[in-house]
Parts: structure tokens; sequence; C-alpha cells
């Protein structure tokens, strides 16, 4: 007697005996309910790969730990703390690196770049060499020294770097009272040559890296720098070491909190599809609540019937909140496989392609989240549950007032 509920649930939804037109709406709302889940597994999922897909991008840009002042303004590498940091024993490497923005020029060109100087660590060990795509990662080589520019700058400026007689010049403003006679002597210069270009993504195409020692003396910043980054494998681990020995002036930022505001909008946006698309699944799934009256309404005779061999209220209302529970689970399960195996198709063959020649990759990136399949199916079954709530109680009502 313990699931006579959901049997006869299960005989109410599949019987040829119901009406057409409520066997109809139950058939509908099933769909519903399926084509909601469905959309929402594969959203979410897309808004995982495309997550997933800027991380592997960062990798290629970001270091893993960024130590900076909370007042972003640049300080002395001559300190102690930075001493005792490069001892730590979970370092693969450090390097010191100066930004500012500068004007690049080339041949008769020109356009605002930022422009970042690293010493020899970085050409060296930079993950950056796996996004060149003309040139090598060479910054400096003996007491020579070179630019490695991004696409952006590479096309802004139509640079060729087979011309070897013409140099890519950077100016910067530099700090002595400012002479109207002689314009020129109140900008610093250097001409350095290219030797690579990289390409990455459209928020990295105006960077330009140059030796650390360059970018001092153009910017008249000696022995300061910007930042400091870390390469390491456990970057949690290696965060808390280096904040134990940093003044309170400092932080430590890992990959994703260097990106913290990319990463909240894309959850923000996460969110609100989520919740509209939920909506929508709860708009759909009035067609649950129409049946079930309706249903209810139609079975006045059955519930007559379980009352004389001896059903109470509960039993009346579990039936019927769990036929609506049946349609609800029933299109969920449904979309929520037809959604994992869409997202597995688009994994594994790469069935729906970016369509943009310059992508990084060429199919839409996507990552089924057990976690967003769990709020999902809650959020499914909740809807459920409330639009089912009404045409059980309608059926307690009718089990009092028949005789």
């Amino acid at each position: 007697m313990r699931w006579v509920h959901f049997f006869l649930a299960q005989k109410y939804f599949y019987s040829r005996r119901k009406k057409g037109f409520i066997h109809l709406i139950s058939w509908l709302s099933l769909l519903g309910v399926c084509v909601g889940t469905f959309a929402l597994v594969v959203i979410l999922s897309v808004f995982n790969g495309l997550e997933d897909l800027n991380r592997s991008i960062f990798q290629s840009f970001d270091p893993d730990l960024k130590i900076q002042r909370k007042d972003r303004r640049s300080f002395s590498s001559d300190s102690t703390w930075f001493t005792q940091m490069k001892a730590l024993p979970d370092l693969h490497h450090v390097t010191p690196v100066l930004e500012v923005n500068a004007l690049a020029r080339y041949r008769e060109g020109q356009m605002v770049i930022q422009l970042r100087g690293v010493d020899t660590t970085f050409q060296a060990f930079s993950p950056l060499r796996t996004a060149i795509r003309e040139g090598i990662l060479l910054t400096q080589e003996g007491d020579y020294a070179f630019a490695v520019v991004g696409g952006g700058v590479m096309s802004g400026l139509q640079m060729n770097l087979q011309d070897f007689t013409t140099s890519l010049e950077l100016w910067y403003p530099n700090s002595q009272p400012l002479n109207m006679m002689n314009p020129e002597s109140n900008i610093n210069a250097v001409s350095l040559q290219p030797s690579g270009v990289f390409s990455l993504e459209q928020r990295y195409d105006q960077w330009v890296f140059a030796p650390l020692s360059v970018v001092q003396e153009l910017a008249e910043k000696e022995g300061e720098i910007s930042c400091i980054e870390v390469y390491t494998a456990d970057a949690v681990q290696v965060q808390r070491e280096i904040q134990a020995i940093l003044p309170d002036t400092f932080e430590v930022l890992t990959q994703d909190e260097q990106n913290e505001a990319l990463f909240r909008a894309i959850r923000i946006e996460k969110l609100f599809i989520f919740v509209a698309l939920l909506f929508i699944i709860g708009i759909a799934s009035f067609n649950i609540f129409f049946s079930l009256t309706m249903l209810v309404i139609e079975k006045k005779e059955d519930i007559q019937i379980l009352k004389a061999i001896g059903a109470d209220s509960k039993l009346i209302f579990r039936i019927f909140l769990t036929e609506g529970l049946y349609v609800t689970s029933l299109g969920a399960l449904i979309g929520l496989v037809l959604g994992i195996a869409l997202c597995w198709i688009q994994q594994e063959f790469g069935l729906v392609s970016m369509g943009m020649t310059s992508a990084l990759v060429d199919a839409y990136p996507v990552r089924i989240d057990p976690l967003d399949l769990g709020q999902i199916a809650f959020g499914v079954l909740s809807i459920g549950i409330l639009v089912s709530i009404f045409p059980a109680r309608k059926a307690v009502y009718y089990l009092t007032i028949t005789k």
C-alpha cells in the first residue's frame, strides 16, 4: 500500500480513457518541461565551457600569482620581503614587471599600447611561447633589446617582421619641464626591433613586451616595478606563504582573482539565464496545473470509490500531487538526458562551430557541471510541487463533499 499513490498516478497519466483534451495538455506540459530543462542544460554548459576557455587563455598570459600594491602604484624591487619570497621552495620562477602606457610608432603609423617590461626569465619560462604566431619570444639577447607585440599592434601598425631596417619606436613623456619650442625634448623614445607576434584574445592585442631595463629607462622609473609575477604548481599554498611575508599594503592574486570582473560577469549572466529559463519552465508548468485540475474534476467518481474502500485525505492528496510530480520528473529526466547527450556530442565532435576564422577554438566549448544538473533538477521539481499542490487539495475537497 505504500506505493499505491504512485501506481494510481501513473495509471491516470497513461490511461487511454482519459478525456483527449486533458491527455493532450498533460503531454504538452511534459514537452514544455522537457524543452526548458534541455535548454537549461545546454546553455549553462556553454557558459561553463566559455569560463574554461577564458581560463586556458589566461594561463598563456597571466601568471599563477601576481603580487602588487593595493593602490596599484609602482614600488622598489629592492625589498627584504622580495628576497625572502624568492627563497620559498615551491616557486618555479619569479618575474619582476613594469607596466606603463606608451605610444608606439612604426613607419607612418602610431597607436597607444600597453607596454610591459620583463626580465630574461620571461622569455625562458613564459607560457606565452605557445601563443606566438610569427617570429619567436625574445626580448633580450646579449646587449640587444627586442619587442614582442600583440596581434592588434601588428595589424594596427602594419608591421613586417622581415623588414629589419625598420624599428618599432616607443615614446613616453618625460618628467622635464614642458618645452613648447622643442616638443620632441618632452618625450623619451627608444627603438626596438620586433622579434615576434602573439595572438590570444582581443583584450591582449595592445600589449607589447620589452626588456625591463629598457622600460624603466623609458618611463624614468629606475629600480621600480608594477608587480611581480610568480609561477608555481601550488598557487593556493604559495599564495598563503607569500601573503604572510608581504606588508599589509600588498596583495597576492591568483589567475581567477586577476580576472575577477570577467568571471563575475559570466556568473551573473549565467544566473540571469538560469532564472529566466526557470521562469519559462514555470509558465509552461501551468499546463500541469490546468490538466490536474480538470483531471480532479473528471475523477470525482474515482475519488468516491477510493473513499468507500478506505482511502483517506492523505492518500488522495498524494495521488494527485504525485501525478503532477510524475509529469514534471519525466519531462525533466528526458530534458536532462537529451541535454547531456547533446553536450557530449559537442565535446567529442564539435557539432556547432564558432563561425569565426580567427577564433581560438573551432567549436563552441561546453562543460557539463554536476552541480548545475542538481540545481536544474531541484528547480524544476520545486515548480512541479508548487503547481500540483492546489489541484491535490481540490481533490481532498471533493473527498469531503462526496457521498
